[in-house]
């Protein structure tokens, strides 16, 4: 489980152009009923996942989405069109089939 907090402040920083954080996250994990915090790095080892997955998922979690599966949603490049597949069989279809390599009967 990944929880959102909003940054407080304490302290200026230490450079001008540096990028403040709006938001940081905490990890925990449900262990009999009770909330335990995490560091990531645990977290990361206990479900399997790498830490790009998690900066996805936290990302999707500011802007209130849930995560999408786009597995196998595009289209290979070497995918040969429809169209362009029967107009190669139909021709081919026109010529004589024989029985097979061994065998002196056509079809």
């Amino acid at each position: 489980m990944v929880h959102v907090e909003q940054v407080i402040k304490q302290h200026r920083p230490r450079r001008e152009d540096a990028v403040l954080k709006n938001t940081t996250f905490k990890y925990h994990v449900l262990l009999d009923d009770v909330k335990e915090e995490m560091s990531g790095d645990a977290y990361f080892r206990l479900y399997d996942i790498t830490d790009k997955r998690v900066r996805v998922l936290r990302k999707l979690l500011l802007q209130g989405k849930s995560p999408q599966d786009k597995r196998e949603k595009n289209i290979s490049g070497n995918k040969i069109k429809t169209g362009e597949v029967l107009k190669i069989h139909e021709p081919m279809s026109s010529f004589p089939v024989s029985g097979g390599h061994y065998r002196d009967v056509s079809i």
